[in-house]
């Protein structure tokens, strides 16, 4: 687990991630858990949007808030959470301190769930909508073509 504050820079969260070989951070400010962000939030948020890694903040670019679990919480816990919160990565807290973080990978690799829960993770996640996705839907779509003027 990597725990970063909300202060720091998109790159330095980079670096982070590719040195613990990790796909996510937990973000910190003013001592308690106030976003995640995840090597496709740097892809989407940063580099999408032509912004600065050396200067944009994780603050900026963080899913604020994020759902977490309580330290005592069982693994179908975690697995139902992500279902209905469309997440992969959850922190786990102990009190109101990060304790860890819990992922699909690692329920998968427990064995705590079988492949048809990952699938109903996975699948909550992609109906999400995009720009050119409508919610619900779980695959790209094309967007319509502009008419030639």
């Amino acid at each position: 687990m990597v725990v970063q504050n909300w202060s720091t820079t998109a790159y330095d969260a980079a670096r982070a991630m590719e040195d613990n070989h990790v796909g996510a951070i937990v973000v910190q400010g003013s001592g308690r858990v106030v976003g995640i962000v995840t090597d496709r939030d740097l892809a989407l948020r940063v580099v999408g949007s032509d912004l600065d890694p050396r200067e944009v903040l994780l603050h900026d670019v963080m899913t604020p808030e994020p759902v977490t679990l309580s330290i005592a919480a069982s693994e179908e816990q975690a697995a139902t959470l992500m279902r209905v919160s469309h997440a992969r990565r959850i922190p786990i807290l102990n009190g109101g301190s990060v304790a860890g973080i819990v992922t699909l990978d690692d329920l998968i690799l427990s064995g705590s769930i079988d492949l048809a829960t990952a699938a109903e993770i996975v699948d909550a996640q992609l109906a999400e909508p995009a720009a050119s996705k409508p919610a619900g839907v779980t695959h790209p779509t094309r967007r319509p073509r502009s008419p030639l003027a």
